[in-house]
């Protein structure tokens, strides 16, 4: 077998350089590192060449000359801290302050952890890797409203690019008006948008169709049929228009506008029957649309009230607030004791970052405070299910929060009794209002009486301690229908 091999072997054609598949593994493997932050525990991982920072490698720093080490992080360490002493002459001046507010998860029997940046539970997928290699473009408004889940492929074909750049198309379809076409200009496609924009008080005329779809999918609607519809009847309308002229000129028919607005018809009833079967729907658009529009969902109406805490405990009630999210936070908390009667409260922005991260943050500084001031007892409150979560269970917080939730558990640990629970935020309303006010304050505001609060949060204070209750509405997906102005002799349906 060897012989065969060797006689069959052309070492001519053995290549000598690295292969293409190889090239393009290392220039992806440039970008994939950038997604990759390392979680320190035995600091085995090198000092200058792996993303441990978060910022990126510690080398792209330096501005001395020649290639650094090979160094381990932890020859930095002196007993699991860092060692300011060994930082400095070695690390850029500007990095030492970074470096030292770097969290150190010391384990010497524990790896260091890579921590997968593009994901929330800092693991692996290849989706997120995918779209980090690729660089994709975002997505205009109009290309993500095309396509729609519970419409068939077809519609969305006929607007998409792949026409657009035939120019013989544009010029024998331009009466109909569908994408191809620079503009809804056409007298067949004129009558046929008026006739269902008119309902919808959309003004088609002399308008492009971009334009024209972006004002049907920025109309506000009142319920999910609703929704449905103005998300959905411009692509059906740009679908049927489309069919008419293939019919025509395939088919040697005339145009029929009766046969259009019956197949428009036809499919938006269809669309509503398949989504909604359990109710009656009327076939003109005439008498459809004001029928969707009187469409209601049922809402749920429940009592909710603050809680005093058991006797012995206080009770903190912190909420975090974001203008975007991500984007500008804040927080705040207030205390109160078994009675109900204030303790402290306190106002303060968090700079940037997600919502999630502004409850965590209002937690800690009000568990702290109560920590400071000598407090045995603390029941805390918040209107985040998933912060209760992450104190109470063992669930997997993200990977950008876990320090902060690890410092959170261990101070609720230091308390002689410590209670988690989550609440509605209608029963937080104080801590609400201070996590707002937080928005137009620079640093954090102490108040130390009740009648140092604002008015609005003075009075919220004192409905909870008087138990007046507050109500929380609730929009459930049940449908509320009319058939007064429908050919049926029900007069109201629950679909859910």
């Amino acid at each position: 077998m060897v012989a065969f091999q060797n006689s069959k072997l052309s070492l001519e054609f053995i290549p000598k350089s690295k292969s293409q598949a190889w090239k393009r593994m290392m220039v992806n493997k440039k970008e994939a590192e950038k997604g990759i932050q390392w979680r320190l525990h035995n600091g085995k991982c090198s000092f200058w060449w792996d993303n441990w920072l978060g910022s990126g490698p510690l080398a792209l720093s330096r501005t001395e000359g020649g290639r650094p080490g090979n160094t381990s992080v932890s020859n930095f360490w002196n007993e699991g801290h860092w060692d300011l002493q060994k930082l400095n002459g070695t690390v850029p001046a500007h990095k030492i302050s970074e470096i030292m507010q770097t969290y150190i998860y010391y384990n010497p029997d524990l790896p260091d952890k890579p921590i997968w940046m593009p994901t929330v539970r800092g693991k692996f997928s290849c989706t997120p890797s995918w779209d980090l290699i690729r660089k994709k473009k975002p997505q205009s408004f109009t290309n993500r409203r095309i396509w729609h889940k519970k419409k068939p492929l077809s519609g969305p074909f006929v607007c998409g690019e792949p026409l657009e750049t035939n120019s013989q198309l544009m010029t024998e379809c331009k009466s109909l008006v569908v994408q191809l076409s620079p503009g809804v200009s056409g007298n067949f496609a004129r009558i046929i948008w008026k006739k269902y924009g008119c309902h919808v008080g959309i003004q088609t005329e002399n308008l492009p169709l971009r334009l024209l779809l972006m004002k049907w999918w920025m109309m506000r609607a009142c319920n999910s049929v609703q929704k449905l519809i103005l998300d959905t009847l411009p692509i059906i309308i740009c679908w049927n228009l489309w069919k008419n002229r293939c019919i025509v000129k395939y088919g040697a028919k005339n145009t029929s506008l009766t046969r259009v607005l019956y197949s428009i018809n036809s499919d938006i009833n269809l669309l509503l029957r398949s989504n909604f079967p359990g109710i009656q729907w009327p076939f003109n658009w005439g008498e459809l649309y004001p029928f969707i529009e009187n469409i209601q969902h049922h809402t749920t109406i429940t009592k909710v009230k603050w809680i005093k805490p058991d006797k012995g405990f206080v009770k903190v009630n912190s909420d975090g607030s974001a203008m975007i999210n991500p984007g500008k936070i804040g927080g705040g908390v207030i205390i109160r004791d078994q009675q109900g009667h204030f303790i402290h409260a306190m106002a303060f922005p968090l700079g940037e970052g997600t919502n999630n991260y502004a409850e965590t943050e209002a937690a800690r500084i009000g568990v702290q405070w109560c920590l400071d001031n000598g407090i045995p007892r603390v029941h805390l409150e918040a209107d985040s299910a998933l912060l209760v979560r992450w104190l109470t269970e063992d669930n997997d917080s993200p990977w950008i929060l876990k320090e902060k939730i690890s410092h959170l558990r261990l101070l609720c640990s230091q308390f002689e009794g410590f209670i988690a629970s989550h609440v509605y935020r209608e029963a937080n309303y104080p801590a609400d209002s201070l996590s707002k006010l937080s928005h137009d304050l620079n640093i954090l505001t102490n108040f130390t009486t009740a009648s140092s609060l604002p008015t609005h949060i003075r009075g919220q204070v004192l409905h909870d301690q008087l138990g007046t209750p507050a109500f929380r509405h609730k929009k459930t997906n049940i449908l509320i229908v009319s058939y007064q102005n429908a050919s049926s002799s029900s007069t109201s349906n629950g679909y859910g």
